[in-house]
């Protein structure tokens, strides 16, 4: 997720309802917010695979825009 979005601090547009509690195989946490709750994780092993608690799809931000960018290059 930093590969795509070039920063440590990103603004997101997250209200938390649920949230993942535990990681499962080969996932690791790559953003999470002041509260405590994770926002972002990755595959290990999988080329492109993140799982995000926001809606990167309403473009609020460059960075979102970077995320759907980064997953049609992928293919």
């Amino acid at each position: 997720l930093f590969e795509i979005c070039n920063k440590n601090i990103v603004s997101v547009n997250s209200a938390h309802h649920q949230s993942i509690k535990k990681l499962g195989k080969d996932f690791k946490i790559s953003a999470i917010c002041n509260d405590g709750v994770i926002e972002g994780i990755e595959h290990k092993k999988h080329r492109w695979c993140l799982g995000l608690q926001w809606h990167p799809e309403f473009l609020i931000t460059n960075e979102d825009l970077k995320i759907f960018k980064s997953f049609i290059d992928s293919i």
